[in-house]
């Protein structure tokens, strides 16, 4: 949150006349009316009418805040939630919205500070129990996560999505059993929950159960074919078994509907390589970093298999460029380690 002095300059230190204040009201009650029939633009251009009027008309001040915030304005938001902090004492529901706002501007750690201290003023709501735990994922602090949804879930036990966040909670801390249980009572709630089944297929290869895994996306697959992160695990958990074709077929089907991660296209490299075909290979590791410059990963990778085809310029290029993007990666320090005397005999191994 931004210093209170460069949001607000003052409390009441002027005049507004009876007049105004009874208009700002009206402007209040249209706009409230406004936002409840769904036109949203409509109710904050009443709401900010009743601002100009009275601009610190708190009821205006917290809907026009709460407003912003829905609309995805959170500079705005930001803006009229601090000159509403500075005239009243925040309750629940205000430090609900501040930490709403911290959380959708990508400052988890704030948000969990609001969240905490609504709570700690009587906010028990469900939507608060999950905020506040998705928070703590974000921060990776599955102890405390697990702990918000499991408060939630006392009051509402069948909410799908607390299942699956609470089983997301559970790997975080390596508790695996448990996550299971709680992604499979996710799909009991919710079948169609295809969230849910990426998260269990997850948790599946982490404990190397490639065909448990394979079985709950192809599920997914059937019920939602078009998508994409349950066909690219589903590669994942053909290449986890050795089916290096199928794999492919995963990958190449993610890219071809377009905006594939870049994974996508290293995985696929790699099992290329494992099917002995360098050039397709080498063909989709140059696309990878044409498409991210940035991947220290991809880069690395190429230099290594430039140097084992003798193209020691190329595979020079692509380390200089690694080497820019991250000097203190060990990944790099061993590869450079590896390659320093680039003697003859040198066969720098496939996989970076």
């Amino acid at each position: 949150m931004q210093e209170k002095s460069d949001l607000w300059l003052h409390k009441r230190d002027h005049i507004v006349s009876s007049f105004a204040r009874r208009h700002a009201h009206n402007y209040l009650m249209m706009g409230r009316k406004r936002a409840e029939g769904g036109a949203l633009a409509d109710a904050r251009r009443l709401l900010h009418h009743s601002l100009d009027l009275d601009p610190e008309y708190i009821p205006a001040l917290r809907m026009v805040a709460a407003l912003e915030y829905t609309l995805g304005d959170l500079p705005m938001a930001k803006q009229f939630l601090g000159r509403l902090l500075l005239l009243v004492s925040p309750d629940a529901e205000l430090l609900f919205l501040a930490g709403n706002i911290a959380l959708s501007d990508s400052n988890p750690r704030e948000a969990v500070e609001y969240f905490h201290q609504a709570e700690a003023r009587g906010g028990h709501s469900e939507e608060l129990y999950f905020n506040m735990g998705m928070a703590h994922l974000i921060l990776e602090e599955g102890l405390p996560a697990e702990h918000a949804f499991l408060t939630l879930l006392k009051d509402h036990p069948h909410h799908a999505h607390a299942w699956d966040a609470l089983g997301c909670a559970r790997r975080q801390t390596k508790n695996y059993d448990g996550a299971v249980q709680a992604f499979q009572q996710s799909l009991l709630d919710e079948y169609g929950n295809n969230e849910a089944r990426d998260h269990l297929a997850q948790t599946y290869l982490e404990l190397g159960k490639a065909q448990l895994a394979r079985q709950i996306l192809e599920e997914a697959l059937s019920l939602e074919p078009q998508r994409r992160g349950s066909r690219h695990l589903l590669g994942m958990a053909f290449a986890a078994a050795d089916n290096y074709p199928d794999a492919v077929a995963c990958w190449e089907t993610v890219i071809a509907q377009g905006d594939a991660p870049p994974e996508a296209y290293h995985l696929l490299a790699n099992a290329y390589l494992h099917l002995n075909d360098f050039a397709l290979a080498m063909h989709t590791l140059e696309t990878l970093v044409s498409l991210f410059p940035n991947h220290l990963p991809g880069h690395l990778q190429l230099a290594l298999l430039f140097l084992e085809h003798g193209d020691r310029s190329s595979a020079g290029e692509h380390l200089r460029i690694a080497r820019a993007l991250d000097p203190n990666n060990p990944m790099l320090a061993h590869v450079l380690a590896a390659v320093k005397p680039i003697s003859r005999e040198l066969r720098p191994t496939r996989d970076a």
